[in-house]
């Protein structure tokens, strides 16, 4: 039985920290998708004021 408690405890553990680091790499990806289209849109206003498009 107490092998039985240490093995769900351990699949709950598991489970917990999985979820925290999907849900972390979502959040960070998605600002780094972010963080690269502002740049993107950066770089085209530059481009266009250099060229007076």
């Amino acid at each position: 039985m107490n092998e039985l408690v240490w093995f769900y405890f351990v699949v709950i553990i598991n489970l917990i920290i999985g979820f925290a680091t999907y849900y972390a790499s979502k959040r960070d990806r998605k600002k780094r998708i972010n963080e690269y289209k502002k740049i993107q849109d950066d770089e085209l206003e530059r481009i266009r004021n250099k060229f007076n498009l």
